[in-house]
């Protein structure tokens, strides 16, 4: 049988099944809807979930927006990134 387990910052572990957790694990009823969710002491706080990293590609577009000499067409590749356009 799989047991879930955080830590004391409220950080989700995971489920272990024929393993030890870590030390100071504690064990938890259910697991989270989402690994990156924090335990609150009475339910999972979704709202603490970080914010998806940026992937390659939209650092690379980033860095060759930045790279072109003209600031309009600067701005423009940025606005078309954050949806704007």
């Amino acid at each position: 049988m799989t047991k879930y387990y955080l830590n004391a910052n409220g950080d989700y572990l995971g489920g272990f099944q024929d393993a030890k957790p870590p030390v100071g694990a504690i064990e938890i009823a259910e697991p989270p809807e989402n690994g990156a969710d924090i335990w609150t002491g009475s339910g999972w706080d979704k709202s603490a979930r970080p914010l998806p990293e940026k992937s390659h590609i939209e650092l690379a577009i980033e860095a060759i927006a930045d790279s072109l000499p003209m600031a309009n067409d600067r701005a423009n590749i940025h606005a078309i990134l954050k949806g704007k356009k």
